[in-house]
């Protein structure tokens, strides 16, 4: 028996055994399955039912998907779909033939088949290549390397012989035997632990916050930056890694920003008091927004106030970035340049401004209880500890699913203003991680939350964190979210920000805008 063929028995038990844990292979063409697909490819599309019986075509898009957009269907395992791509409304050309743009009179055409499993997705990418994910796929694809690495270990170990074709024989059938009973065993403990560690993570952000004066977690090493190119200062700060995993990292960054620029970014903007951020001298330029980032306007800016009980009190509103001023010295856009070259230093995408979000001013006051002097704070109640929100990393639509072009993978927040670390409240809670921070004035909080190796979004959550409450005095902070993807003729606006599905309105003359 050759190595090949004995390898290929491995693959077969794979199967068998993601087969086993699939319920039945044998009634495939009665379960009814959930299916997304999204439209990468650059053209406008159709998808198309294939009747097994006569070969007829039965439309399911109305009448097409354009390029970028998702479409989801309720079909049985074992159906067979056409994607076939529509000439430009423009050119009247097509870009993904079998002979590509050498040949554009010529249109691509792909099929898919559902399958019996769950999660399933289908990446319809240029050249009509169709990528299929579902959540065992995924798991044999890794289940697949560890098993390559076996092979070449095995065969290293035994100098190659025939002594050596026995040994992986005995692993195939180890595995054909074993593995579908194992991967039972650990999916059902997988789920859980994962159960139990997310019903502690609510319970430990509650007693987190609850605890005010609760130190924040020890980082698990101190690296320093350099603080180089337009967005520097000359100088080099020290950065606390608190968590640092290829798809999830929580970094705090020390004197991040400086008392000028963060007066600079918050010029203008209304406060508790009811009036405006008084400016200074060191920030006479203004964080007017520039024309390509039309939301960050203050005069169309969001403001949201609210009350959350008696705990807190919320201020917000965007902040345009002049990129056009970068080169003038401008502090906000110095602010930005120096996010953007961190997280390139860090992640190594080398991302760029063009297409990115702007800056966000969230301010947070404590309100004093009824009869209680403002500011005072007596007659607090374990009641007023309640977190103030938890905001998801990514949500449900992206967790251990691949990229997709525009989505967030980054954000950082920095601290203009802390409440007093003893009675004051306004710690961070990475409830899914374990990690608490306290921040200092100044400093900066940042975080990722997909692999740049392998592009895939953080599956576990662990970057999702909880804002405990200020109870007394006022936090005040400037947040910024990193997209991947995006650029001047495409920007984040025109994302949606957990799916990154194209929102923007399509006319006849504009339908096949390319990513």
């Amino acid at each position: 028996m050759t190595t090949t063929s004995i390898f290929q028995r491995i693959t077969y038990g794979i199967a068998a055994a993601v087969c086993l844990l699939a319920a039945s292979c044998t009634c495939a063409g009665q379960i009814a399955r959930d299916i997304t697909m999204y439209n990468e490819s650059g053209s406008r599309i159709e998808i198309n039912w294939v009747n097994p019986d006569d070969g007829t075509r039965v439309l399911q898009t109305s009448p097409y998907l354009y390029a970028g957009a998702t479409h989801n269907l309720n079909s049985y395992a074992s159906h067979r779909f056409e994607v076939k791509e529509l000439p430009s409304s423009t050119t009247h050309k097509c870009r993904n033939g079998a002979e590509g743009p050498s040949n554009p009179d010529l249109c691509g055409v792909a099929f898919f088949t559902v399958n019996d499993r769950h999660d399933q997705i289908f990446y319809i990418r240029e050249g009509m290549h169709i990528q299929h994910d579902d959540h065992r796929s995924l798991a044999v694809s890794r289940t697949a390397r560890l098993l390559e690495e076996c092979e070449t270990g095995t065969l290293d170990r035994a100098g190659g012989g025939g002594a050596a074709e026995g040994m992986v024989g005995d692993m195939a059938r180890c595995i054909e035997e074993k593995l579908g009973v194992e991967l039972d065993r650990q999916e059902e403990e997988s789920d859980f632990q994962s159960g139990v560690r997310l019903d502690m993570a609510g319970l430990l952000a509650t007693y987190a916050c609850g605890d005010v004066g609760m130190k924040g977690t020890e980082p698990e090493r101190v690296e320093r930056f350099s603080l180089n190119g337009r967005g520097g200062r000359g100088k080099h700060m020290m950065v606390n890694v608190v968590h640092d995993r290829p798809g999830s990292r929580v970094h705090v960054l020390q004197n991040f920003v400086t008392e000028a620029e963060c007066r600079a970014m918050e010029q203008g903007l209304p406060n508790f008091g009811g009036g405006m951020r008084s400016s200074s001298r060191s920030s006479s330029s203004s964080a007017t927004a520039s024309p390509s980032e039309p939301s960050g306007t203050t005069d169309t800016a969001r403001i949201l106030q609210e009350d959350i009980g008696d705990t807190a009190r919320i201020l917000q509103e965007d902040i345009g970035i002049p990129w056009e001023k970068e080169n003038d010295g401008n502090p906000v856009t110095d602010v930005s340049r120096r996010i953007l070259d961190y997280t390139n230093h860090v992640l190594g995408l080398n991302i760029e401004e063009h297409g990115q979000e702007g800056l966000t001013s969230i301010q947070y006051a404590g309100n004093p209880p009824p009869n209680t002097p403002s500011g005072g704070t007596d007659g607090l109640t374990t009641a007023r500890y309640e977190p103030v929100n938890a905001t998801p990393h990514c949500g449900e639509e992206c967790l251990g699913k691949p990229h997709r072009v525009g989505q967030r993978i980054a954000g950082i927040v920095m601290y203009c203003g802390v409440p007093n670390k003893k009675s004051g409240g306004g710690a961070t809670n990475f409830h899914k991680l374990g990690a608490h921070h306290v921040p200092t004035a100044l400093s900066a909080m940042w975080f990722s939350y997909m692999d740049p190796e392998t592009f895939e979004m953080d599956g576990e959550g662990y970057t999702e964190h909880t804002e405990c409450p200020v109870l007394k005095g006022e936090k005040r902070i400037v947040r910024q979210w990193i997209r991947h993807g995006v650029h001047k003729d495409l920007p984040w606006h025109e994302y949606e920000h957990e799916t990154a599905e194209i929102t923007m309105m399509v006319t006849e003359d504009d339908d096949e805008r390319e990513l």
